[in-house]
């Protein structure tokens, strides 16, 4: 990708090149003013993961997984919330 779509979609720093296209599909259903966030938190959570694995060959693996799962995560839960799909927490009586 550009450094156009690096603006647009604040990539994070770090991540598995294979991975743009779905990070950039799944920050475009974010807003604007929350992606640098997650894109922050994303570079975090992928650095984190590559330092803790001590098996050489599965760093960058364990690395993708996690912060895409977080990711993916985050994005259901942002737009469930945003699109009013939450329930009522239940009331609970003593």
């Amino acid at each position: 990708m550009n450094n156009e779509t690096n603006i647009n979609y604040c990539l994070p720093e770090t991540y598995c090149k294979d991975d743009e296209k779905w990070i950039i599909e799944m920050l475009s259903k974010l807003p604007k003013q929350v992606r640098k966030r997650v894109s922050a938190l994303y570079t975090d959570v992928f650095i984190a993961e590559y330092k803790k694995e001590p098996i050489a060959h599965k760093k960058e693996n364990k690395a993708r997984r996690e912060a895409n799962t977080r990711l993916r995560k985050y994005v259901k839960r942002y737009s469930s919330v945003m699109s009013c799909q939450v329930c009522e927490p239940p009331i609970v009586t003593l």
